[in-house]
């Protein structure tokens, strides 16, 4: 908890908010540069299905994980 709160207090963001942050920067990465499938770049950002990068990825940037990989590679 006391972690948890100092996180909190430097950077404006809970421990989780972070992780989701660079899970989404990783996404992002692997999306544009890689032919990965969803399937695997779930498991790499240790998602327990694709759902939850699915729902994080809506969240966060708006669009799903695959319409990005298709609008960027436009």
């Amino acid at each position: 908890n006391y972690l948890g709160n100092k996180l909190k207090q430097s950077t404006g963001l809970s421990f989780t908010e972070l992780l989701d942050q660079k899970r989404l920067v990783t996404a992002q990465n692997l999306l544009l540069n890689t032919n990965l499938s969803l399937e695997v770049i779930t498991l790499e950002l240790g998602f327990k299905n694709p759902t939850s990068l699915f729902r994080l990825f809506n969240k966060l940037v708006g669009i799903s994980p695959t319409e990005f990989r298709q609008t960027a590679r436009h």
